[in-house]
């Protein structure tokens, strides 16, 4: 595909990706560049850095061959507004860490991911779906090589020993499996941000891969 001369900073991106990101409202607020790793292959691809802008919801709009997308530290409640927009289907890095996030329903839409971190939100579950599609044999699992999920106040209790068995079994795949604890709510993070608070309880802070289902779900005397 021709590439840009002209104007300097679009020089090297492909005429599509140039003329894509500027009819793309989100790359006015937010930092849309190309890379350009494996070019020798004809294969470019754009990252779209939302961080510290105060979003309250994601951007729904993504140029051409976007690939990564980082909305880090914002105040981001749902990721439901992308639900359905096939532009998301894309991408093989979403980083939304330090946000207030409660759910992550949504993620559904990223089949493509390689790579997810929402560290540092007040999400209280895995949800089901992530550890169906996670253990997907069929189909279209989600094909995350690398998961961040650590600094959430996670519920530890019987309920939610099904969690606390896929950390156990998915361990390899969390980069920050020391910091995925129960109860666990970051620094900084306003309890009036959201109805949930931290847990009190005596698993509060403790690793989940520590916790033994005789912990969780102890046998009634």
């Amino acid at each position: 595909e021709p590439e840009c001369k002209e104007p300097p900073k679009a020089e090297s991106w492909p005429f599509s990706l140039w003329k894509s990101k500027q009819n793309t409202n989100s790359c006015g607020r937010c930092n849309c560049t190309l890379t350009s790793k494996y070019a020798r292959f004809g294969k470019h691809y754009v990252t779209v850095n939302c961080t510290n802008i105060g979003l309250t919801t994601m951007p729904t709009e993504l140029p051409k061959s976007t690939k990564i997308v980082d909305v880090s530290n914002n105040h981001i409640r749902s990721l439901a507004n992308i639900v359905g927009i096939g532009e998301w289907n894309q991408i093989t890095n979403l980083y939304i860490q330090n946000n207030s996030l409660e759910t992550l329903e949504g993620f559904e839409e990223l089949s493509s991911a390689a790579m997810i971190d929402f560290s540092g939100n007040l999400i209280t579950e895995i949800p089901k779906f992530i550890i169906n599609k996670m253990n997907s044999t069929g189909g279209k699992p989600m094909k995350l090589d690398k998961i961040r999920m650590g600094n959430n106040p996670y519920s530890c209790d019987c309920i939610s020993l099904g969690s606390v068995d896929w950390v156990k079994n998915n361990y390899v795949k969390i980069a920050d499996l020391n910091e995925v604890r129960c109860g666990d709510l970051r620094e900084g993070l306003s309890k009036n941000e959201s109805l949930i608070i931290a847990i009190d309880d005596k698993f509060k802070n403790r690793p989940l891969i520590q916790l033994q289902k005789s912990q969780l779900c102890p046998t009634s005397q």
